[in-house]
């Protein structure tokens, strides 16, 4: 949810929120509109402990050892805090990508089909 993700953002660096604090975290959830008794429940879970496992192994995969750190189509990374140009020349880069991908489907023939049959 973008609005939890804000929240979370500028609880920690705008506001200097400890976000390690579960009151803190339920707080802020229910000001982007979360029921505080749903979040307290998930919070006090392994609800999402296999998704957050899967995030930090994704993590060492990519070598990260530090913030912010942005990947870009599962496929390019940039570490630290860099000039807008590199992100715009990445940004650039995956779109391109895209499109010569979405130029290579369109070319392509696509199923044919037989009755309700397709080969």
């Amino acid at each position: 949810m973008e609005a939890m993700s804000e929240a979370l953002f500028k609880g920690m660096f705008t506001d200097g929120l400890n976000l390690a604090d579960v009151d803190i975290l339920i707080n802020l959830a229910e000001e982007v509109g979360l029921e505080p008794s749903e979040v307290k429940v998930m919070l006090s879970s392994d609800r999402y402990a296999d998704s957050v496992r899967a995030d930090e192994s994704f993590a060492r995969q990519l070598k990260v050892t530090s913030v912010p750190f942005f990947v870009f189509d599962n496929k390019y990374a940039v570490s630290g805090a860099q000039p807008s140009s590199v992100f715009s020349e990445i940004l650039l880069k995956v779109q391109d990508e895209k499109a010569r991908l979405t130029q290579l489907d369109d070319a392509s023939p696509g199923p044919s089909y037989v009755g309700d049959i397709c080969y």
